[in-house]
């Protein structure tokens, strides 16, 4: 394992850039590591699935929760999230993943940062997708199956077609962290 660094500081010491995220990283490893050892991937809390249908036709919501993905990121759904369910074919499993992107765009006052705009935050957010359950893996009854989705997306469900459109399969168990 490679051996962790953290930024030393001292009186009159400049910081750069590079010093303040060097310091987020050792940290932010840190609880990730902390997280994906500890707790383990899967849904912490909340993140149940519903179909619904509505005008607009069927769709699956995902309630508010947390989950630990595989690289020991933590998702938060804060509100319900809602995705129009395509025409049943095959299987689809629900996933959750953890998101990140730059925003607060701000004036550069020197220095080439490499970005044609400099942004001041970077926002952490979860994004639900629907993946198709394609291989033999993807609809045994494991959590862990293989998609064309990231490992790091945390399954949630997985919807089988029935006649009247979308139906949860119960028997589908959904990892959870500890």
């Amino acid at each position: 394992m490679k051996k962790q660094k953290r930024v030393h500081y001292f009186n009159g010491q400049l910081l750069s850039a590079a010093d303040l995220q060097a310091e987020q990283d050792y940290h932010r490893d840190t609880q990730r590591r902390h997280n994906r050892l500890l707790h383990g991937a899967g849904v912490a809390s909340g993140l149940k699935v519903s179909l619904s249908k509505d005008g607009s036709g069927p769709s699956v919501t995902v309630a508010p929760g947390h989950a630990v993905d595989s690289r020991g990121n933590l998702v938060s759904l804060c509100e319900p999230f809602q995705v129009t369910l395509p025409a049943p074919k095959a299987a689809l499993l629900v996933k959750i993943r953890y998101t990140e992107s730059l925003t607060d765009p701000v004036p550069s006052t020197g220095g080439d940062t490499g970005e044609e705009t400099p942004f001041s935050r970077v926002e952490e957010g979860a994004e639900v997708v629907l993946v198709a359950a394609t291989d033999t893996a993807a609809t045994s009854r494991t959590p862990r199956a293989r998609t064309t989705m990231p490992e790091e997306a945390v399954v949630l469900a997985r919807l089988l077609p029935a006649r009247s459109g979308w139906r949860l399969d119960r028997t589908f168990k959904v990892c959870r962290s500890s």
